[in-house]
């Protein structure tokens, strides 16, 4: 893939940086002349490289989708279990406080 990114020098003037990567990168013409490659041949060494990147990124993202689906799952576990806590810790302040107010009532002989 061709990267392209413009920014902005010292000077303020504006500045395109290019750059290829994988299979973009490669120089067919010299492996051509190198290995003595038709020009059949060199179209099968450019597809064999670019099904092999494929594989490849294929392969990277089947591990980062692994990898982000086990951060879900374990999101979703905090979650579940910080949601059960907050509900205990309110139950648990909802009974406080009626038993409180009761006894409260009580004192001042409000009610029985």
């Amino acid at each position: 893939a061709v990267v392209s990114t413009q920014s902005t020098g010292c000077a303020g003037a504006d500045r395109l940086q290019t750059g290829m990567r994988g299979v973009e990168a490669k120089a067919y013409n010299e492996i051509s002349k190198a290995e003595k490659l038709k020009p059949m041949e060199l179209e099968l060494k450019k597809l064999e490289d670019l099904s092999e990147a494929i594989v490849n990124d294929f392969q990277y993202m089947k591990s980062r989708e692994k990898l982000m689906r086990d951060t879900n799952e374990s999101t979703n576990s905090r979650v579940l279990w910080f949601s059960v806590f907050s509900m205990a810790v309110l139950l648990g302040l909802a009974l406080w406080q009626v038993f409180y107010l009761k006894r409260f009532f009580k004192a001042k002989k409000l009610i029985e």
